[in-house]
């Protein structure tokens, strides 16, 4: 599909919330998913974790945003638990690469930046776009494969689906 996708979400400075951003993306929600909508499910997994993380992920108190989860310590636990209250999953994939055929399919990542002293990073792909909210814009993700190579280390592929069928 050659037309881009027509919600892009970006995270501003330091916000740490490549997570959420992603998640609206891949998506392609109207009205941003906002970090409210995530409660049940951070306390859920925050239930089942707490004796092994050892510290609190939903905390409104610490939380310079006022947001009650603390959405830096995510990685992609919380938006996946919230795909399947909301009828969809993400199926792991067992390559650390995208398929050719990108078109129709939406994907989310989890990826490391190759820049030095970097942290883990949340990505989206729909339709074949990279949409990276650390960029200015999204970008067709042909043209930018070799590139998107040497900046990233794919840690770990899910694609979205809706009751087994891509969205």
């Amino acid at each position: 599909m050659d037309s881009r996708p027509e919600f892009f979400y970006r995270q501003t400075g330091d916000s740490k919330q490549c997570v959420r951003k992603a998640l609206s993306n891949v998506l392609q929600v109207k009205d941003e998913i906002k970090c409210e909508e995530f409660q049940d499910e951070v306390k859920e997994l925050e239930s089942r974790f707490l004796r092994i993380a050892g510290h609190t992920l939903y905390d409104k108190k610490s939380n310079s945003d006022g947001c009650p989860c603390w959405q830096e310590n995510w990685s992609l636990s919380v938006p996946l638990e919230w795909l399947k209250h909301h009828g969809m999953k993400g199926e792991v994939r067992s390559e650390k690469t995208l398929p050719e055929d990108l078109e129709g399919r939406r994907f989310l990542i989890l990826a490391k930046n190759n820049a030095p002293q970097s942290g883990n990073h949340a990505l989206a792909v729909v339709d074949g776009w990279l949409l990276d909210s650390l960029e200015k814009n999204p970008v067709k993700f042909e043209t930018f494969a070799n590139e998107f190579n040497m900046a990233y280390v794919i840690l770990k592929i899910w694609e979205i689906k809706s009751e087994g069928k891509h969205i």
